[in-house]
């Protein structure tokens, strides 16, 4: 809002609404590609914090395209249009270095003590597939936590910590933001190890996930080099510390690309104006990326009907009967192959107007790497559109 009660007007050329894995994966691949004046806006968190530490979902496809397309351009000397699974993984290991992001399969325990498959996951979580012998879980006994009691493959290693009761009963995710507001807490963390350690056999150490949101592997790889064991962090459950280091590299990885990246509440979108109605600003770009999220992030509201609220977009509605949790992650926004928004005849519904991830009710189902992979197939034909002079003012 200006000085004189004005609405601020800004005319950027993509306007990206939403800041989870889809959101910055397309803000971060249309700047890769060239596209200036990218606005990443985004409000309360969403899914990004629900996430384990196991990503699945990689492509084992080349890309969308065929393949004769693909092998054309490779023996022209030409980067395929279509992003590959072996890309989608490259780029969010090059754009998210704080997650130290390692490619798999492997198989890694959970906080509840069962075992899960992933793809993808942070180091300090894939060092567990590198472990062998005899395991020892470690029991926080000052946060009143049943982990290490359900790692029935584990022998449990009572360590005290951390030093107040302040912290009993409160998640792991709370631990760690604590930890990271305390670095001290790692110190501590550290002797109360070293002295639980003494007289012990393992090969070993399963950790809850409790160390600090910035960069854990590097506290997971100091713990390791002085405790002289494989040292490891189990994938986590609700609420999760991984999704709260997910969301902090993502606001990293926007902030270092030059994406414009507000925390604002969206009120509406004019689809024909391609106009995005906020707080106190308008923008006005060439092209809108919807990447809301579905239910559970408010990108889809059901108040006795499902609906996309910001531009009443047309669902994707199969029948499934009676509302159901099926319900609430399978329909969404319905696209075509390029994330283009269409109307209920298949038609695109307006130009300049795409939308990936959650919000299609294609996201959950995939994976999150599945969802990066098509949130950046849909950076790319937002690209090829502007340049081609899709939008042009």
């Amino acid at each position: 809002m200006g000085a004189a009660g004005l609405v601020v007007v800004s005319a950027p050329e993509v306007v990206v609404l939403g800041g989870g894995v889809a959101g910055t994966v397309v803000a971060l691949e249309l700047r890769a590609l060239g596209v200036e004046g990218v606005v990443r806006l985004y409000d309360r968190p969403g899914a990004t914090r629900m996430t384990s530490g196991a990503w699945t979902g990689l492509p084992a496809e080349l890309g969308r395209g065929t393949r004769r397309e693909l092998e054309r351009d490779l023996r022209a000397g030409r980067t395929p249009s279509e992003p590959s699974g072996r890309r989608t993984y490259e780029m969010l290991a090059r754009a998210l270095p704080a997650l130290h992001l390692e490619a798999g399969p492997m198989r890694l325990p959970d906080v509840e003590g069962a075992w899960r498959l992933a793809e993808v996951a942070p180091r300090e979580h894939a060092a567990g597939a590198d472990a062998r012998g005899k395991t020892l879980a470690v029991d926080l006994t000052s946060l009143g936590s049943g982990f290490a009691h359900q790692q029935l493959d584990a022998e449990v290693l009572p360590v005290r910590w951390p030093p107040s009761e302040d912290l009993f009963g409160r998640s792991f995710a709370a631990c760690a933001t604590r930890l990271e507001a305390q670095p001290e807490l790692f110190d501590a963390l550290e002797a109360a190890l070293m002295e639980a350690l003494e007289g012990r056999e393992g090969d070993a150490i399963r950790l809850p996930p409790v160390l600090g949101l910035t960069d854990a592997e590097a506290l997971r790889a100091r713990l390791e080099a002085r405790l002289g064991r494989v040292v490891y962090e189990a994938l986590d459950a609700l609420p999760s510390t991984h999704g709260l280091r997910l969301e902090r590299a993502l606001h990293a990885a926007a902030d270092a690309a030059g994406v414009d990246s507000r925390q604002t509440r969206v009120e509406r979108v004019d689809l024909a104006q391609r106009t995005v109605f906020g707080a106190g600003t308008t923008w006005s770009p060439r092209a809108v990326v919807w990447a809301t999220g579905g239910p559970l992030a408010g990108g889809l509201t059901d108040l006795g009907a499902l609906r996309e609220p910001l531009a009443d977009l047309p669902l994707d509605a199969p029948s499934l009967g009676a509302p159901s949790p099926e319900r609430m992650t399978t329909l969404g926004v319905r696209v075509d192959a390029d994330g283009r928004v269409l109307d209920a005849g298949g038609l695109p519904l307006a130009a300049g107007i795409y939308a990936c991830g959650d919000v299609t009710g294609r996201g959950p189902e995939r994976g999150l790497l599945r969802v990066a992979h098509d949130a950046a197939a849909t950076a790319a034909a937002v690209a090829t559109w502007l340049r081609t002079g899709g939008g042009a003012r």
